[in-house]
């Protein structure tokens, strides 16, 4: 007989293995660990989406972000089409100074080019300058684009031609060339940015809400003060114009590490979860009540319960962080006692014997629905050492005796049988 028994799982409780260490692959138990874990990750999504829609900061990024993709996107289509206008006027002008070299060849005597008319050059120009002017105002205005050059570059070209009365026609097309490689150029360094910008913002926006609901999964206040830490990082970072890549990259590194710690400690809580729920209910079929259920003490690491024991005594259960089941049997008295009646030491010796046969039994039963347990120590408690947990309220009194009264019924009971049976 023992009144004090541990069992272990038969493999030691890892937790990268998360409940792998407790139970069978592919069992009951496991199954039933599996479930806990989507339904905590579950509540703990639904409860991220309410506090998200409640984040001012969170509502106040996703308008900004809207209206500077809905701008960037309306500034790269005006670019394109004033880069598609630019390159069109090179065309006409081509045909227009090939015809005219055709009609004048006494102007290209010697093997040289002919000069282009000087009304022909100006016009030219100033379709070159129009189009400069119309572009749109946030390029003219932005001090990273390359206008001021490209109206630089015009208007000593427009100058030197007002003052020379003979230019040749590729004068203007080298210009128009000159502008439209640069224009290129910044349109497509735009656009790589506004694609790289997107990409850091739709990171930031998918790590905020991992962040959320880990911290909703989070149970230590450890793992809870890291993480609104981040989170304070990462909303600082919505504020931003521009967010680089290595910002991210180093909140992502320390939110890596407490995302693997909260895992563990999901994967370790669930397991304690399904253990206790099924080491209740094994018990309560063998008329074991519960007094106080499994509590979970996430920073403390284990869950605890207290039952009371069909015929009197009690027995508190703690399932520890690595899975270990230690179980004492204690005496339960209505008040204080300094030593223990003859009676009730032969009272505890027998609940003890009972208690020994019974946890054996549920051993049994829950290893044969996958938790891989064993009973690695028991051993008999010494009279001297006896606990003894008083019934402090009403209830418990009261419930107390309806547990005797049933008792000394049944005993009443089988005296009668046993009477009538001699008879």
């Amino acid at each position: 007989m023992s009144g004090e028994v541990v069992a272990f799982p038969v493999v030691a409780l890892l937790p990268v293995a998360g409940i792998v260490g407790i139970v069978a692959v592919g069992s009951a138990a496991a199954r039933a660990v599996q479930s806990i874990v989507d339904h905590q990750v579950e509540a703990a999504r639904k409860k991220a989406e309410e506090e998200r829609h409640r984040l001012r900061e969170w509502e106040d990024f996703q308008g900004r972000q809207r209206q500077k993709l809905e701008e960037a996107s309306r500034l790269q289509n005006e670019l394109r089409q004033a880069e598609s206008r630019l390159a069109g006027i090179g065309l006409g002008d081509a045909a227009e100074a090939g015809a005219w070299e055709r009609r004048a060849p006494s102007y290209a005597g010697g093997g040289k080019k002919a000069n282009m008319p000087h009304d022909a050059l100006r016009s030219e120009l100033q379709r070159i300058g129009k189009l400069l002017q119309e572009l749109p105002e946030s390029f003219r205005l932005n001090p990273h684009s390359p206008y001021e050059r490209m109206e630089e570059w015009h208007a000593k070209l427009a100058s030197a031609a007002e003052q020379s009365r003979s230019s040749r026609p590729e004068t203007a097309s080298t210009l128009r060339e000159t502008i439209l490689r640069t224009f290129r150029a910044y349109i497509e360094k735009e656009e790589a940015e506004s694609r790289k910008q997107k990409e850091m913002y739709s990171k930031v926006n998918n790590l905020i809400e991992d962040v959320m609901l880990v911290g909703q999964l989070a149970g230590s206040q450890v793992a809870h003060s890291e993480l609104r830490s981040i989170r304070t990082d990462l909303l600082h970072l919505l504020s931003a114009e521009v967010i680089s890549p290595g910002q991210i990259q180093l909140i992502e590194k320390c939110f890596n590490g407490i995302r693997q710690r909260v895992d563990d400690e999901t994967a370790m809580l669930a397991g304690r979860r399904a253990l206790a729920e099924s080491l209740t209910r094994h018990l309560s079929a063998l008329g074991y009540r519960t007094i106080a259920d499994f509590s979970d003490h996430v920073d403390a690491g284990f869950s605890e319960a207290l039952l009371a024991m069909p015929g009197g005594e009690r027995v508190r259960i703690r399932i520890a962080a690595d899975g270990g089941m230690a179980c004492q049997l204690m005496h339960e008295s209505r008040h204080s006692v300094d030593a223990l009646s003859r009676e009730v030491v032969a009272l505890f010796k027998r609940q003890e014997t009972k208690w020994c046969t019974d946890f054996k039994e549920v051993i049994r039963r829950m290893t044969a629905e996958g938790f891989l347990y064993e009973v690695k120590f028991e051993q008999e408690i010494p009279l001297e050492r006896i606990p003894v947990v008083v019934m402090e309220t009403a209830d418990e009194l009261a419930r107390w005796k309806e547990d005797r009264e049933e008792e000394d019924e049944m005993e009443r009971f089988q005296r009668e049988d046993q009477r009538r049976y001699l008879e």
